[in-house]
């Protein structure tokens, strides 16, 4: 799934930064460009596959990059995600616990320079399990994310990894 983050300026992200979802890398930016009006950056984001479920409507998404560092009485505090993300950039989403409606191809977001706190309390119920493949000669295991139902139509099933045994 690839999308469109927008954002006021680039902020240290750069082409192949890495997207997070709660911590984990789910995809990586592809380009950057000037909006048509010049007002904004655009930032071409692509989702794997597996992951594209996790993307909604209501969807956040936030700028972790470079070093964030909090001075107080007590001394300092540095925060980086990633080393990654401290020399490249990178862009984390947070999906609230109702999940919303699904996006296509193209949709846009709003890049925020940090997130929301509640937005990192989100949740989103996904259920798990696996499934074999018996016509295989050896027995292959598939796991796979369910996501529920949403008003618009059934869940979707999207692969995590896959083992053999």
């Amino acid at each position: 799934m690839r999308l469109i983050v927008a954002a006021e300026r680039r902020s240290g992200v750069d082409v192949g930064a890495p997207v997070f979802f709660r911590g984990v890398q789910v995809g990586e930016v592809e380009k950057l460009r000037l909006a048509p009006d010049a007002r904004w950056v655009h930032i071409g984001v692509r989702i794997e596959p597996g992951y594209r479920a996790l993307v909604r409507r209501s969807s956040k998404f936030w700028n972790v990059s470079g070093v964030k560092i909090d001075v107080g009485l007590l001394g300092a505090k540095a925060d980086i995600d990633s080393l990654q993300s401290a020399i490249g950039g990178g862009i984390e989403f947070a999906t609230p616990n109702e999940l919303g409606d699904p996006v296509s191809d193209g949709a846009v977001f709003f890049l925020y320079d940090k997130p929301d706190p509640t937005w990192k309390e989100w949740a989103p119920a996904r259920s798990r399990g696996f499934r074999s493949h018996p016509t295989r000669a050896s027995p292959v295991w598939e796991w796979f994310v369910l996501v529920p139902p949403t008003p618009l139509g059934g869940g979707e099933i999207g692969p995590e990894f896959l083992t053999t045994g």
